[in-house]
């Protein structure tokens, strides 16, 4: 495959250990994708594509804060690998074109052995396309505030009175059925 967008919220519940996975698929030699942490001196998140002979990786510009839900999202569209924290892009990008492995091996969520998450994962979604950053910003948008993408429409349209209305009497013909209505 050459695209993917995988994204979560997560919340950390306290300092992260290098490497450990919010999600990854199982490697043969390099993960085809994984988000995780930096850990070891800071907890920035990375976002890691891979061929079987390369890991292309971008890392958050700050530290995921500690209890409190983050949105993170990775996405690859054929040439560029970059990362979002909340619907912010992150500085950190990679460009160059290659197929991302794929194996049948296991889905990774919170970490494998000695690489757990130390926190909790919600709205996990990997996706074949690449996600655009308009997309994303609408999907941080909606679960950040499902308030924020209702709108009223309107008032409610006044019922039609007989001389409104509409007569469904219908007509066939070899390819069609038409409404017929009144005037």
């Amino acid at each position: 495959t050459s695209q993917i967008t995988v994204s979560a919220w997560v919340y950390s519940d306290g300092a992260q250990d290098q490497f450990d996975k919010i999600v990854a698929k199982e490697k043969n030699t390099y993960y085809p994708f994984q988000f995780a942490f930096n850990g070891a001196a800071d907890d920035k998140v990375n976002f890691t594509v891979s061929d079987s002979t390369q890991d292309r990786s971008v890392v958050s510009d700050n530290d995921i804060p500690t209890t409190t839900w983050t949105h993170v999202t990775g996405t690859y569209d054929g040439s560029t690998v970059r990362l979002y924290v909340g619907a912010a892009a992150q500085a950190s990008t990679y460009n160059g074109s290659f197929s991302i492995e794929t194996n049948n091996n296991p889905l990774l969520i919170g970490g494998r052995t000695g690489q757990f998450f130390n926190g909790r994962i919600d709205e996990l979604r990997i996706s074949s396309t690449a996600r655009t950053s308009g997309w994303i910003t609408t999907e941080y948008n909606n679960q950040n505030n499902p308030n924020s993408f209702y709108s009223s429409f309107g008032t409610e349209e006044p019922r039609l009175d007989n001389a409104d209305s509409i007569d469904t009497t219908t007509t066939a013909s070899s390819d069609y059925l038409s409404l017929l209505s009144d005037g």
